[in-house]
C-alpha cells in the first residue's frame, strides 16, 4: 500500500479507537473489508458496539 494510504488507514483506526474501545482486531479486519471493497458480517452478543462500529 502506498505512503498514503498508510497514513489514512491509521487516522481512520484511531478515530474509530477513540469510540470503541476492546475490538482492535475487529477494527483491522474492518479497515481491510473497506480497502478490498469487500462485504462483512458482524456477529455477536448484545452490547458490543456492532452497530456503533459500523456508523463509525
Amino acid at each position: 500500500m502506498a505512503k498514503g494510504g498508510t497514513e489514512w488507514a491509521a487516522r481512520i483506526r484511531g478515530e474509530v479507537q477513540k469510540s470503541i474501545i476492546g475490538q482492535d482486531d475487529v477494527i483491522e479486519r474492518l479497515l481491510v473489508a473497506l480497502l478490498s471493497n469487500g462485504h462483512v458480517l458482524l456477529e455477536g452478543l448484545p452490547g458490543l458496539a456492532k452497530t456503533l462500529l459500523i456508523k463509525s
